[in-house]
């Protein structure tokens, strides 16, 4: 009788796990209910309170799981459009993704219980956790999605803290912060307090830069986004290919309210073709265009010697000649590649082979008229880009396509990603989305001028202008995941010196 009492109170803790866990995702996008936080993660410092570090290994799994899959759902949503039992490949898919995913977030709980001393396990687990995301951003390509420091994105102030911190900083001070009614519930009430003070300090530090104002530098010239709100149905549609673009021709036509933009910006992947070697399609294109501006249209451009694809960005003069381009570095794993597909043998690949190819660096488009533009393909706008050194860019060019997810919370956390960006780089931000959300942001992750989901228009705005590198631009994430390391490894050395305690049960 005592195997299945243990086998039962085992599914117990991983059970409750996985439901923090899968709670804790309600603090990101839409949702923003951070207050989760501050329940879930001393709920998991809590499970993992008693046991060995194999137990908390797979108690912080479940809990991972619980907040990719929660977190992550709409993903499934793309799958819709493989074949009739879309939803259950979604599912699958899902469930796939967030349990690889979720070995980080059991790493960093595997890590905690090394330690035996409540206070140490608290500050290793917070201190683990930014470091597991930090690996997830970087591991096969990175997929920084959903990381902690982005549920602060829903206010211009409790932003402005990633100008200085970066992400990963407002992260680490969030968990941390987070972890802070565990040391109050085990009555170390100091602790509490020293856990909760630098995301107190942070704030109050947004709170300041966001009310002071910068000197008004002027305007750049006027740029429209264009959002077609073309279906994904339509777009996979070959038949409906001449349609969708005639429909995105019509939309760019929308007479201007005032100044004539300078540059037209259609989303990604418009265009279902390369545009390279279609002299009289960009002429007639380009014609259709009201005034002389330029266009900036999304494609997948093909290499003539090998037939290699890329997802790319198109940058066509008034007369149609194509001036520059531009090919997507980040490729979506799963999506536009398959990773690890160099280790597979051709008998194992799907129908799509190893799927598209990236290019090798991020490029910066010089365009007449125009400071520099750093372009961004979908989602490669959530990846830092180096634009703190004297060759800095004037803005931030992102071009996607949500419309696969639909009215999920996808396009909302790929829209919060892109200002905290913004604020990230101190550069404004250029979106065009196929169907939403297409946005002006400034260089603060203020949001100037935005087109809902599902809403057909164009925005026509001047271009803001750039403010000086922060911080975090000129430095990047290295000097606090180098503080991190360091404040760990110590802490470790700490705790084997330590004379040793009597332990909790063991697996």
């Amino acid at each position: 009788m005592i195997a299945p009492r243990i086998s039962e109170r085992l599914l117990l803790r991983l059970g409750l796990a996985m439901v923090a866990g899968a709670v804790s995702a309600l603090a990101f996008a839409p949702v923003h209910a951070l207050p989760v936080l501050w329940v879930s993660f001393p709920l998991l410092a809590w499970l993992i309170s008693s046991g060995g570090v194999h137990r908390a290994f797979w108690t912080g799994w479940a809990f991972g799981f619980g907040q990719f899959a929660a977190g992550l759902y709409w993903i499934g949503a793309s799958f819709v459009y493989t074949g009739q039992f879309g939803w259950i490949a979604g599912g699958i898919g899902v469930a796939g993704l967030s349990a690889g995913l979720a070995v980080l977030p059991a790493a960093a709980a595997a890590t905690a219980r090394l330690f035996d001393q409540p206070q140490g396990r608290l500050i290793a687990l917070g201190v683990a956790w930014v470091l597991a995301e930090g690996l997830r951003s970087w591991l096969l390509t990175g997929f920084p999605w959903n990381l902690t420091g982005q549920i602060w994105a829903f206010s211009v102030t409790t932003m402005q803290p990633a100008a200085w911190v970066g992400t990963h900083g407002l992260g680490a001070v969030t968990v941390l912060a987070a972890l802070a009614p565990a040391a109050i519930a085990g009555r170390r009430m100091r602790q509490g307090l020293l856990l909760s003070a630098p995301l107190a300090a942070v704030l109050f530090l947004g709170l300041l830069r966001d009310n002071v104002r910068t000197l008004d530098l002027g305007e750049g010239p006027v740029v429209r986004i264009v959002q077609g709100n073309v279906p994904q149905e339509a777009r996979l549609d070959a038949s409906r290919h001449d349609e969708n673009i005639r429909q995105y021709v019509d939309t760019s036509r929308t007479p201007p309210a005032g100044a004539p933009p300078k540059l037209v910006i259609w989303p990604e992947a418009v265009l279902p073709f390369d545009p390279s070697g279609r002299e009289e399609f960009r002429r007639d294109v380009q014609a259709m265009i009201p005034g002389e501006a330029r266009l900036a249209t999304g494609g997948f451009r093909l290499r003539p010697d090998d037939g290699a694809v890329f997802n790319s960005l198109f940058f066509l003069a008034p007369d149609g000649r194509l001036e520059a381009s531009y090919d997507k570095v980040h490729l979506v794993p799963f999506g536009e590649f398959l990773p690890l597909a160099e280790w597979l043998p051709a008998s194992l690949l799907p129908v799509t082979g190893r799927g598209m190819h990236a290019a090798d660096a991020r490029a910066r488009i010089d365009l007449p008229g125009f400071s520099t533009a750093a372009p961004a393909i979908c989602y490669e706008i959530i990846f830092p880009t180096p634009t703190g050194g004297p060759d800095r860019s004037g803005w931030l060019l992102n071009v996607t396509n949500d419309a696969w997810f639909g009215r999920t919370s996808g396009p909302y956390q790929h829209f919060a990603q892109a200002r905290l960006r913004a604020v990230e780089e101190g550069l404004p931000v250029i979106r065009a989305a196929n169907t939403g959300i297409s946005a002006v942001i400034d260089a603060r992750g203020r949001v100037l001028a935005q087109l809902g989901l599902g809403e057909r228009g164009v925005i026509d705005h001047p271009l803001p202008v750039p403010e000086k590198p922060p911080l975090h631009a000129r430095m990047g994430d290295m000097p606090l995941f180098a503080g991190l390391i360091a404040l760990l490894l110590i802490m470790l050395m700490a705790e084997r010196r330590a004379p040793p305690r009597a332990g909790s049960p063991e697996d």
